[in-house]
């Protein structure tokens, strides 16, 4: 059984959760529009809402299912 996100994330959490780097997790917020922009908590503390990267996941999904007429 998966554990439900709430609350926030880190690049490290964000990464895991899609299967790629924190490298292109960050290269993911600064360069696309549609991927959740981080909440810098302090200088040098950024997390992400989890409800957002997981709203952006399912815009995702919902525009593979449309493209493939799912």
């Amino acid at each position: 059984m998966e554990q439900v996100k709430t609350g926030l994330a880190t690049d490290h959490q964000v990464a895991a959760h899609i299967k790629s780097s924190r490298a292109q997790v960050w290269v993911l917020a600064r360069n696309n529009p549609s991927f959740p922009k981080p909440l810098r908590i302090t200088s040098g503390m950024t997390r992400w809402r989890w409800a957002d990267v997981l709203e952006w996941e399912q815009s995702l999904k919902a525009i593979t299912s449309a493209k493939h007429g799912e």
